[in-house]
């Protein structure tokens, strides 16, 4: 799925966030979605994961169990602890109980926390304006504009991190294994594999959204319409 989050939309199978800012969930065994939580900013639902973080509109951070009983993995807790957050990214592979959570702070820090093998918080980042999530990695815009990456695997790095020289980012996309990067202008950049042609992203103008998929990338135009480069599918 694709997620929007500094405007609070995200979504996946099992819980998402309405227009209303409501936090709605689905009974894992009704299968019937109901209203959780109100007055919340942003949803992250990592894939194939059972829970998912939600941010309040006050700057302070829960995490709710999917499971059908209702236990969350260790390692999250300390989310409780919060505060002061402006924006969620989570990282986990696909079929893997690995994952990660990252929270900017009003301050341009991030704090981080995760479950299994994550030894507390070795991300000094400091003078971040957003955050962005990937399934190998979650990336971080700085307020000069340049990009910073916090990698999960660098086993699976194809150069997709490899971001030197770009400049006024507002947006980055992580796909699989290549990165897009929005410029301020409406450009776009884009490293990392590109088997697919994902990475021709050169001549895209007046693009004001990203978003990349395992083989793909897609940017919506000022005017409405969809760029796309790569396959989309599996």
């Amino acid at each position: 799925y694709y997620m929007r989050a500094e405007e609070g939309y995200g979504m996946s199978g099992i819980a998402f966030l309405n227009d209303k800012k409501e936090l709605l969930m689905r009974d894992p065994e009704s299968w019937r979605y109901s209203a959780k939580e109100s007055g919340v900013k942003q949803v992250c639902a990592p894939a194939e994961q059972a829970w998912c973080a939600v941010l309040k509109e006050d700057g302070t951070v829960s995490v709710l169990s999917l499971s059908t009983d209702g236990l969350l993995p260790e390692g999250l807790s300390e989310v409780e602890g919060w505060t002061g957050i402006t924006q969620l990214a989570e990282c986990g592979e696909r079929n893997s109980p690995v994952s990660f959570l990252m929270g900017l702070k009003e301050d341009g820090t991030v704090v981080m926390t995760g479950i299994d093998y994550f030894p507390g918080n070795p991300v000094e980042w400091t003078g971040i304006r957003s955050i962005h999530a990937g399934e190998y990695a979650i990336g971080g815009i700085r307020e000069d504009g340049t990009a910073v990456f916090y990698e999960e695997n660098p086993e699976y790095n194809f150069g997709q991190y490899n971001t030197e020289g770009w400049t006024d980012l507002t947006r980055l996309a992580l796909g699989l294994n290549h990165t897009a990067g929005l410029r301020s202008d409406g450009t776009v950049y884009a490293v990392g594999r590109n088997d697919a042609g994902q990475c021709e992203v050169e001549d895209w103008t007046d693009v004001v959204f990203l978003a990349a998929g395992d083989n793909c990338t897609l940017g919506i135009r000022s005017d409405g319409t969809l760029a796309v480069a790569g396959e989309i599918g599996w």
